[in-house]
């Protein structure tokens, strides 16, 4: 047991070790930032909620606010490009 420490049933044993850090190669490309998130144009439009039909005013009320309670959407995307869904 060379530089090894035992402790209950587990054995810690402690080394060395070195890397040759020379010759690595190097991506050909160079790497973009991520884009910024789009605009949330969305969350704007939910707070727009208007009834078209209405049923009772007490009903009218509670659908405006459960609309306007929705998480943010986010837009839909295909091949990863914005799309009208």
């Amino acid at each position: 047991m060379n530089n090894a420490n035992v402790h209950g049933k587990y054995e810690y044993v402690e080394g060395h070790v070195e890397i040759d850090m020379e010759n690595l190669d190097q991506p050909d490309e160079t790497v973009s930032p991520p884009l910024p998130p789009p605009p949330p144009p969305a969350a704007d439009v939910i707070q727009q909620v208007n009834i078209l039909k209405g049923v009772d005013p007490e009903l009218d009320a509670e659908a405006k606010r459960v609309v306007k309670s929705f998480p943010p959407f986010e837009p839909g995307k295909m091949a990863g490009k914005p799309v009208p869904v």
